[in-house]
């Protein structure tokens, strides 16, 4: 999915309400600009301008069933739960202690449309079909492109879709090795996962 006119006016608009969207869960924030957005936060995992802009380019709307894969600590998916009330956001971490933060976040901030599932993705299997699947730096972490393409495609809804926000490569993938002292990426962060390039998702569709 790539950026439009109609995602713009949606990423504006999601803007405007970011303070409101956001209360308790960033310490503090602004924003500014139009078509450029420059955004300074305190205690967050994405910044609430680039989560808006995520969900315009996802083309999320209010009532859609949602999967988010690899959640981590919750940042986005809090705010699609805040920010679009009369959907159901079902969010993927392998870590039971990030589903407890997120769930005592979810009940500070009266939030009840979100649920959070444990479990590794390379076992995972969804239980429902889902307007939007959404990703933000998960990919990563993973191998078999393939295969996780072919799941992907059976928890989409017809006509639905799948947003990936990813790090890549200008024109070639690689393994996440660790070879010397100065593989950081590999040793500490996407251990045993893939570097993709910008087009490498393009030959599993």
């Amino acid at each position: 999915m790539y950026p439009n006119t109609a995602d713009q006016a949606f990423t504006n608009t999601m803007l405007g309400r970011v303070t409101h969207l956001m209360t308790g869960i960033q310490q503090s924030h602004y924003c500014a600009g139009s078509s450029v957005a420059v955004c300074v936060s305190a205690a967050a995992a994405l910044y609430p301008c680039t989560k808006a802009l995520c969900c315009a380019r996802a083309r999320l709307s209010n009532g859609q069933s949602i999967l988010e894969l690899g959640c981590g600590w919750g940042s986005l998916s809090l705010f699609m739960a805040q920010a679009y009330p009369s959907s159901s956001i079902t969010a993927v971490s392998n870590s039971s202690t990030q589903k407890e933060f997120i769930m005592k976040r979810a009940r500070d901030l009266d939030i009840h449309n979100l649920q959070v599932i444990t479990a590794d993705m390379v076992d995972f299997q969804a239980p429902d079909t889902y307007d939007r699947v959404v990703s933000v730096e998960m990919f990563e972490h993973m191998k078999n492109y393939q295969e996780l393409m072919r799941r992907i495609s059976t928890w989409i809804k017809p006509g639905g879709g799948l947003f990936v926000h990813i790090f890549a490569h200008k024109s070639s993938p690689y393994h996440f090795e660790v070879k010397d002292e100065t593989d950081w990426m590999a040793r500490y962060f996407f251990s045993g996962g893939t570097m993709p390039s910008l087009d490498l998702l393009l030959y599993f569709q």
